[in-house]
């Protein structure tokens, strides 16, 4: 797999020692990256600390209301992800893990919004696993919300996040969630606002075949106390 900035960042990993605190948006994601870069922070342990991101949730419910720009099929059961096509997504494995997921449940379908690098390479897997009735490259779209809050399952099947800022939108409108069991996800998820699955095609597949069967609920998220709590770890820290 090919992260292109990596070769970069031990020269960005040396210049925090000259900052007073190194802020991660999550506990989970603050502890993995204490744990990988103690060896090269004075003192990371004090240093490294978290702040959740704060949402803007007003806004997200009031766009979620415009009409969607797609036609959904009354028969179908939808998925729905959003992100750069990149490979820390890792939407190549949720595409390949969709043409089992359609083997066993032909009402299923999968909306991918975003663009990015992979592009053309996710168009001709999902030509040559059949998939182009039932799984939608969407592209950029300009207001997403309306597309996520018709859907039915909102999946992340992502190698790596901080703290994911569309896992946390996704809850606002109330979705049923899947994501892989990364710290950055685990660290909204964990509490039983969605299923957490092993990072693998079988797992995923399970997991996307059980939602629809048994159209497991979620905890509900208060995203008004969640906002108070994110801020005020914000004005804690700066002042």
């Amino acid at each position: 797999m090919d992260y292109k900035h990596r070769a970069d960042l031990n020269v960005i990993f040396l210049l925090y020692n000259y900052f007073d605190k190194i802020v991660s948006v999550a506990e989970h994601t603050r502890n993995l990256n204490e744990e990988k870069l103690r060896h090269l922070i004075e003192n990371s342990s004090e240093k490294m600390v978290f702040v959740h991101n704060s949402l803007d949730y007003e806004a997200v419910l009031a766009a979620a209301n415009e009409p969607p720009d797609f036609e959904f099929d009354a028969d179908s059961f939808y998925f729905v992800t959003m992100g750069r096509l990149s490979p820390e997504k890792n939407q190549k494995m949720l595409v390949e893990a969709f043409a089992e997921v359609v083997a066993k449940r032909e009402e299923a379908k999968l909306l991918l919004i975003g663009n990015g690098e992979l592009k053309e390479e996710l168009a001709e897997v999902i030509r040559e696993l059949g998939l182009r009735k039932h799984v939608m490259l969407l592209g950029q779209v300009g207001n997403p919300f309306p597309l996520m809050k018709r859907c039915d399952v909102f999946i992340l099947p992502s190698n790596h996040e901080g703290q994911p800022m569309v896992l946390l939108e996704a809850l606002i409108l109330e979705k049923a969630m899947i994501a892989t069991d990364i710290p950055g996800s685990r660290s909204i998820l964990e509490d039983g606002y969605g299923l957490l699955v092993s990072n693998t095609k079988e797992n995923l597949v399970l997991e996307m075949v059980r939602v629809i069967e048994d159209r497991v609920p979620n905890k509900r998220f208060d995203y008004v106390a969640y906002n108070k709590c994110a801020m005020a770890m914000f004005y804690h820290l700066i002042t």
